[in-house]
């Protein structure tokens, strides 16, 4: 009985400080909530009416934050082979210059696609129609 007694008691106090911890996360969780609430009304008024400036857009995905981590953390940089030394260059601070065909396509608003891959497109493009239009 006395043993009876003492699970009882043990239930009792286990019981009242789960629910005290409880409390002390919901009300931590509440002031949290508060607090980002007023810093994105601040922040909204502040920065216009759109919301995601800022934003990652790594945000919305299942590992978004392990993969922003490893495209834009540290130790992140870049190189070119140098020909004339026969090792690596770090070019993380050069601006790359575009490519030439690249240029040339965007001020004559035609495509980067060779001929050959356009025909190849044109042809994919039809052979899906038909295939839309055999199966309806």
């Amino acid at each position: 009985m006395l043993t009876l007694l003492f699970l009882l008691i043990v239930a009792v106090a286990l019981i009242s400080v789960v629910s005290s911890v409880n409390r002390r996360r919901r009300h931590a969780l509440a002031v949290e909530q508060a607090r980002l609430g007023e810093e994105a009304r601040r922040g909204g008024e502040a920065a216009g009416t759109d919301p995601f400036v800022g934003a990652s857009p790594f945000d919305m995905l299942p590992f978004g934050g392990l993969l922003e981590s490893l495209m834009s953390g540290m130790g992140a940089r870049s190189f070119r082979y140098h020909e004339e030394t026969g090792g690596w260059v770090e070019i993380s601070d050069e601006i790359p210059e575009p490519h030439p065909g690249l240029r040339a396509s965007l001020r004559t608003g035609t495509g980067m696609l060779r001929p050959h891959a356009e025909a190849s497109v044109r042809e994919r493009r039809r052979a899906a129609s038909q295939w839309a239009r055999s199966a309806a």
